[in-house]
């Protein structure tokens, strides 16, 4: 969609320089026709109206992006630094909750990192992530072993450990001090790690 934006982007520019060259010549009257037209392209670009999802996925394709009840209390309620032992496919804690994660599949390694990333994507699931059973790599991590998840959470030293709200889950941790139970709905469950020796 790159056609979208660079109309505006040539145009912004081309504006930019002339305001510019007009406030080095003190030429009021083309300063404030500049001024306008930036103020008005930057008012109906498309970043202003809220397409931003369209550079990423076409509107039609169905997906939904509803904002779940989760990220509103992650943003309020939790230290900016604090980082997330979160499912896999949780796609929004970087980008929506502003939240650093252990590792998720939205974030694949880059740059030298794909090795630690696809290590890491093992170790929550107990899975090789690039073989047949990826796609089940939830129900893995949703029945990861309680001293496991204790072991990631003290390699990787995780703020919080988020799961599925599902069976019995909301009681896997419910005698253990180290986890306080501190946001649940009908989809997540947020546990705070009180302390991280174990």
């Amino acid at each position: 969609y790159a056609f979208v934006f660079s109309p505006y982007a040539g145009a912004i520019l081309f504006i930019t320089k002339n305001l510019f060259q007009n406030i080095t010549t003190l030429r009021v009257k083309n300063i404030l026709r500049n001024a306008i037209a930036m103020i008005l392209l930057f008012a109906a670009a498309p970043w202003g109206m809220g397409y931003q999802h369209y550079l990423y996925v076409k509107p039609w394709s169905g997906l939904n992006f509803s904002m779940p009840e989760v990220v509103y209390y992650i943003r309020n309620y939790t230290k900016p630094d604090s980082l997330f032992l979160v499912p896999p496919i949780v796609w929004f804690m970087q980008p929506y909750a502003y939240r650093s994660t252990v590792v998720d599949y939205s974030h694949p390694g880059l740059n030298g990192y794909a090795l630690e990333w696809k290590k890491r994507m093992d170790e929550i699931t107990g899975i090789d992530i690039f073989g047949k059973d990826y796609k089940n790599s939830n129900n893995f991590y949703a029945e990861m072993p309680t001293e496991r998840i204790k072991n990631i959470i003290k390699k990787y030293e995780a703020d919080y450990y988020m799961t599925f709200n599902s069976g019995n889950l909301k009681d896997k941790f419910e005698k253990d001090k180290s986890f306080q139970l501190v946001y649940w709905d009908s989809e997540y469950l947020i546990y705070k790690i009180i302390n991280s020796s174990f």
